[in-house]
């Protein structure tokens, strides 16, 4: 037909291949997407002991042991914002808060292994406390209510030691723990092991790296193969 400039079908399959062979020869970019809610504890308010709880609960920092949020500690101010975590135990035993979150929406890249995470916290106290603090997630299958079935996915629950400068914060972050499958719930843990001196946290962040689909690494390329195409039939 007048105008029109065909392209063969072995050209058309050579294109498709050398799309594919671009993107799969590439490294697969993942995508980072935060899940944790008020990391800063501005809108978190004073929670005694919750060892139990309901899925009003998730998305909130109230599940655990006791805690206030403070705007300030003698020379301890907040690192971000107005407010800061302390952990209120004093009497020598451990404090443990948790922020639980429901990520039973990436069920499907979660069963397919394509999805860790990244999380991270400051630190501050007048000195470090014997053992140091901790930091770690944990996951369960469906709905938790209590700590029952729980499985920890990363990070420690002590050994994270800080300076005894109260006018500096010490951060401490865990990249790419994979997020086994099977997971619907994990829970952000943040850990103060004696309770002298008290401890205090803020700037709190959790994240999912999650790394595109086989299928949609095929799909990019076979756009990629369409518009190369479409630009030689131009210049034909």
């Amino acid at each position: 037909m007048k105008g029109q400039v065909l392209v063969a079908p072995r050209a058309i399959s050579s294109l498709v291949l050398t799309a594919v062979s671009l993107v799969l020869g590439a490294p697969a970019h993942a995508s980072t997407i935060s899940i944790l809610t008020d990391g800063g504890f501005e809108a978190a308010a004073n929670q005694s002991l919750q060892l139990t709880w309901t899925a009003s609960d998730y998305g909130s920092w109230g599940v655990g042991d006791g805690f206030s949020t403070v705007t300030g500690a003698g020379s301890i101010a907040p690192l971000g914002g107005s407010k800061m975590l302390a952990f209120d135990s004093t009497d020598g035993l451990s404090s443990d808060v948790y922020q639980i979150v429901d990520i039973s929406g990436y069920a499907a890249q979660i069963d397919a292994g394509l999805v860790s995470a990244t999380f991270s916290i400051f630190y501050n106290a007048t000195s470090s406390p014997s053992g140091g603090f901790g930091l770690r997630i944990i996951g369960w299958a469906s709905a938790p209510t209590d700590f029952s079935g729980v499985t920890a996915l990363g990070g420690v629950v002590s050994g994270l030691a800080i300076d005894s400068d109260a006018s500096t914060w010490e951060q401490f972050a865990f990249s790419n723990v994979l997020v086994p499958t099977g997971t619907r719930f994990v829970a952000l843990g943040l850990h103060e092991p004696t309770g002298a001196p008290i401890g205090y946290a803020d700037n709190a962040t959790l994240s999912l790296n999650i790394v595109p689909e086989p299928a949609t690494v095929l799909l990019v390329a076979a756009g990629l193969a369409a518009v190369r195409g479409r630009r030689r039939l131009g210049r034909a």
